[in-house]
């Protein structure tokens, strides 16, 4: 009888983890991370139910995040376009900002020093940067999707072009239902209610007071909200301008009209300029003061004409009136409309103009004999490096059923298919003396040309000027090629850019913001029911994911060459070779992934290009190893 109960006993043993977590779906990555939370635990806790674990949560959140402020996540009275009020829970960016500069070791040392490099008072306030989206978690084909939020991110441009690449240096404001958002009456009136956050309550340009961990005192921070950056499918929800299906389509031009409508080929007076325009001096653009003439017109007009004639004006005048709306706050209102940047990584990579003439020119070397197979046969002989490898274009020409049809990928997968198709023509289309497809080559290789200066503005510096006469270049020679009928709205806007860089001093790109969209996405995918408290669990979740972000230094943007978590003891034969080549005792560390010089990670496996001594090579990296804290 005892060898049966031990038997049981041990079988019970050897089967507990392997059942763990099949009951409900758990994924091997959770159950492994909560094993070794359970573990270091010094005893198992108490509350095992849903009501008991929320209670601890709630407890838990208050406890680490309370500042000078108050708490960060706390509740703003927002009032709906019926009157009522609700209560709509939001993390305050000024106890956001407290408590990550106060109890964050690696952003406060972060935050340091680019306060030095930056120096912040009232005459120099630091600029903040805006971004909101709407986040589709669940099924995306289902009719009416109540779990899609609209989420709000803001960061401030002197940390950095590297930390504004990295989602840990861009922090939440609110993550809203867009059920609520409508019935609030869309982003522009949600703008508008949450802008006090900044302006008022409290007014970041008169200062907050904060401390930094590590210092003996105390500082004033200055900030004002300088930029305003989303899709423009966000900034026509934010502006309440018509957008790319209007008349007047483009938030920052009077008089820029869509080409395909009559209305530009029959304007006798002039004042109407066809989108194909590609000089941006041709267009009237938009001034606070053009802005506040506009608003106080349409006041004026919508009393005196009927419903039908008011509709047409704002046609005509491309924005709709909305008193509740973000432009006519009294704070900033019209001022808003120099802060916008239109978004290159949508402009171009999503359903884009790199999208559209990749497809162009993929019809066009169909026509002379390069078919979709041999390219995409080149485009899988390539290995990528491992921070791209999600990312590879492979199945970029899948199922390609018409011919020049628009590229049908990420964003990513556009990019770095673009970066090999550029090979193919360089080594094999334009080196066969083919003359008729010429012009569509090298039309397409402008945009490359385009292309490269828009993810170099990061880097370096780039002119303006010279940003401005690529784009325009690259629109002239495609419309040559191709003719007017692939023109989008987005083609117009890519004319901005080199304005927006000017007035900014930088062009951000949303890349960093779809993949702080995971985070959103990750935890309203597992919460079924979009009731109440729906919005406050998943701030909550945002809240303590992003302070252990800021907590971690692997997370925080650095500048040195270092190996990344997870670091290790190096193996015996690797720690002895390297020891005899460095001729040190001291041990040896090793991981899979190193930061280098060029701020981003590198694999073990990848091809790398290492510049040393004035000398240039090319190798694959075989390990990564740390001695003495130098990589």
């Amino acid at each position: 009888a005892t060898a049966r109960v031990a038997g049981t006993l041990m079988s019970s043993s050897s089967s507990g983890v392997g059942s763990i977590g099949r009951k409900v779906h758990v994924s091997q990555r959770g159950l492994e991370q909560v094993l070794k939370e359970l573990r270091q635990l010094d005893e198992l806790p108490d509350a095992i139910s849903r009501r008991g674990i929320k209670r601890a949560r709630d407890e838990h959140t208050a406890s680490f995040s309370t500042t000078a402020f108050g708490r960060v996540l706390q509740e703003v009275e927002i009032t709906k376009l019926d009157g009522t009020k609700v209560a709509l829970p939001i993390l305050s960016p000024s106890a956001m900002l407290a408590y990550a500069a106060e109890h964050c070791t690696a952003f406060a040392e972060f935050l340091s020093e680019r306060l030095r490099r930056n120096p912040n008072n009232a005459t120099s306030p630091w600029t903040m940067a805006l971004y909101s989206d709407e986040v589709s978690p669940g099924n995306q084909l289902k009719h009416l999707n109540t779990r899609k939020v609209q989420v709000i991110y803001y960061s401030w441009l002197q940390l950095g072009a590297h930390a504004l690449a990295s989602e840990t240096c861009w922090f939440t404001l609110s993550c809203v239902k867009s059920t609520l958002v409508s019935a609030i009456g869309g982003m522009t009136s949600l703008f508008r209610q949450l802008s006090h956050l900044f302006c008022e309550d409290p007014d970041f340009s008169k200062g907050i007071a904060l401390h930094i961990k590590g210092q003996e005192h105390g500082i004033m921070f200055f900030s004002r909200i300088g930029m305003l950056i989303s899709d423009e499918a966000a900034i026509k929800a934010t502006l309440a301008n018509k957008g790319a299906s209007g008349l007047v389509f483009c938030a920052l031009c009077q008089n820029a009209v869509d080409h395909k409508n009559p209305v530009a080929l029959h304007d006798s007076g002039g004042k109407l300029v066809s989108s194909l325009v590609t000089d941006l001096a041709a267009f009237r653009q938009h001034t606070p003061a053009s802005i506040r003439q506009t608003f106080l017109y349409l006041e004026e007009q919508r009393e005196r004409c009927t419903k039908a004639v008011f509709e047409k004006l704002q046609t005509a005048l491309g924005f709709n009136f909305r008193p509740d709306g973000l432009l006519a706050h009294p704070a900033f209102g019209p001022q808003v409309i120099e802060t916008v940047q239109f978004d290159w990584f949508h402009i171009y990579l999503v359903n884009g103009i790199a999208n559209i003439h990749t497809g162009l020119l993929l019809g066009e070397l169909h026509k002379h004999g390069w078919h979709n197979q041999q390219i995409e046969e080149f485009v899988g002989s390539f290995t990528w490096p491992g921070r791209v490898q999600g990312a590879a274009p492979k199945n970029a020409l899948h199922k390609r059923s018409l011919i020049g049809e628009p590229l049908k990928c990420s964003a990513s997968e556009c990019l770095n298919f673009v970066s090999v198709l550029r090979a193919f023509l360089i080594a094999f289309v334009l080196s066969s003396g083919n003359q008729d497809i010429l012009p569509a080559c090298s039309a397409w290789l402008q945009m490359c040309k385009v292309l490269d200066l828009l993810l170099a503005v990061s880097k370096r510096h780039v002119s303006p000027r010279d940003l401005m006469q690529n784009i325009k270049k690259h629109l002239d020679d495609t419309l040559t090629a191709h003719g007017p009928e692939w023109w989008i709205p987005k083609c117009h806007m890519s004319l901005h850019l080199a304005h927006h860089l000017q007035s900014h001093g930088c062009l951000l790109s949303c890349f960093v913001h779809e993949r702080k969209h995971k985070v959103v996405k990750k935890i309203s995918n597992q919460m079924l029911d979009p009731g109440r408290g729906f919005e406050k669990h998943i701030l909550e979740d945002v809240l303590y994911n992003h302070v252990q972000n800021l907590i971690s230094p692997e997370r925080i943007p650095d500048s040195r060459v270092h190996l990344l978590q997870p670091v290790r003891p190096a193996p015996r034969i690797l720690s002895q070779v390297t020891q005899a080549t460095l001729q040190t005792a001291e041990p040896v560390r090793t991981s899979s992934r190193a930061i280098h010089g060029g701020h981003f990670a590198v694999h073990a496996r990848d091809a790398a290009v290492i510049s040393k001594h004035g000398s240039t090579m090319v190798g694959q990296v075989v390990h990564h190893v740390e001695v003495s804290g130098e990589c």
